[in-house]
């Protein structure tokens, strides 16, 4: 489980939770890792990281107190142009969630290189959590701006082997208009070696 974008750590002691939680429930080791720039959000590129909206240096992380909260995950400090690819290559464990919380459009785009992991590096589909590319009335995302943008030249420049498409979850009344319903995608690799391994329904 990999989060992108961890500040203070909240959703972070969260994954904790949920992998001790599933891991113990399918008898497997559940790592978990945080990606931070520990400095906070950057300058903003240009217009497609919504200046309006994020404001250079917002979200700095406490690096210890964060570290404090946790009792597992691993934190991984830096930019994701250099953090990602340096994380693959050390082999770890198949990915199968991933939370993308970094806000701009020139950082989320980088990130999605943890899709260039290996088969042996990453589930053939993989549950993932946008946090920014749902409007609260006035950030008014589109794709054309932000993560969404960052999703959309993904599917246009990554080939017909892989993407990112809306779960299209089906849900009860009492959560249909849950904002969450809209923030989960998945990615799928579809010419992974377990892609068309039957899983049951």
């Amino acid at each position: 489980m990999i989060e992108f974008g961890v500040g203070r750590g909240g959703g972070l002691v969260a994954l904790e939770d949920y992998a001790s939680e599933y891991g113990r429930s399918a008898g497997i080791e559940v790592e978990v890792y945080g990606f931070d720039l520990r400095s906070g959000l950057p300058t903003p590129e240009d217009y497609r990281d919504l200046s309006y909206v994020w404001r250079r240096g917002g979200f700095t992380m406490d690096v210890d107190a964060t570290q404090r909260r946790l009792k597992s995950a691993k934190l991984i400090l830096g930019d994701v142009r250099h953090t990602v690819p340096e994380f693959l290559r050390q082999c770890p464990a198949p990915a199968g969630f991933i939370s993308f919380d970094l806000d701009y459009y020139s950082s989320t785009l980088p990130a999605f290189e943890i899709f260039k992991a290996s088969d042996a590096q990453i589930l053939p589909r993989v549950c993932c959590y946008f946090d920014d590319i749902v409007t609260d009335g006035h950030m008014f995302h589109c794709d054309s701006v932000g993560e969404l943008l960052a999703i959309r030249e993904f599917n246009e420049t990554s080939g017909a082997d892989q993407k990112l498409c809306p779960a299209h979850m089906i849900n009860p009344p009492f959560v249909s208009a849950a904002p969450w319903v809209n923030q989960f995608w998945i990615y799928h690799r579809f010419t992974h070696s377990g892609y068309n391994t039957y899983i049951g329904i």
